[in-house]
Order: C-alpha cells, then sequence, then structure tokens
C-alpha cells in the first residue's frame, strides 16, 4: 500500500528599501541596495487527515500549534562581494508564544 505525503506551505514576505548605497571609510568595500525584509512562513505536512490536527491544547489547557508550524521574522538584503547577502531574525511560534530569537546568514541567490 503506497503512502500519500500531503503538505501546505505559505509564505508572505515584504521587502523595502533601507539605503541606496553604502561606503565605508576605513576599507573600500561598497554595500549596494540594502534592502530590508519582513516576513511569516506557515507550514505542515501530513499522511493521514484523520490524525492530523494544526491547532490544539496541552495538559495545562493552553493552546499550542501541533502538526502545524508557524515562523516570522525579519532581516536585510544586501549584495556582498557581488554574492546577495542575506541577515535574518527569526521566531518560531507555537500558539502559545514566541520562541527565543534564531539568527540565519546565508550567502548566495534564493532558488
Amino acid at each position: 500500500m503506497e503512502t500519500s505525503i500531503k503538505f501546505l506551505l505559505a509564505n508572505y514576505e515584504l521587502r523595502y528599501p533601507f539605503i541606496q548605497y553604502l561606503v565605508t571609510g576605513g576599507l573600500p568595500i561598497a554595500l549596494g541596495n540594502i534592502t530590508g525584509a519582513t516576513f511569516l512562513d506557515i507550514g505542515s505536512s501530513w499522511t493521514n487527515e484523520n490524525v492530523w490536527k494544526g491547532i490544539g491544547t496541552n495538559a495545562a489547557g493552553q493552546t499550542i500549534t501541533q502538526d502545524l508550524l508557524i515562523g516570522t521574522g525579519m532581516g536585510v538584503r544586501m549584495f556582498f562581494l557581488g554574492l546577495p547577502l542575506k541577515i535574518d531574525v527569526a521566531w518560531s511560534y507555537n500558539g502559545d508564544g514566541f520562541s527565543i530569537p534564531k539568527y540565519y546568514f546565508s550567502l548566495g541567490g534564493d532558488f
């Protein structure tokens, strides 16, 4: 018997300009087109719809996410040495509150 995997993924990202062009004083390094970004990600995957629970309650009666993952954050986007650089801070949401911040650095394209 073959099991089919189903998934849901939603992403919202808003980008906005910060600084058009920045040249550092000591080292001749130029950073161009510095933009900001805020984002929200929601996702889940499942194999059986009958046991999937997106949001539920824990033993203390608090609302929590179960099979649904939610995260939000903000960051900056720029080109550094000719490559796209992203620096983000993000928080996961569990239905009762947000996690401690997580920091992400990536060098390269979005896809």
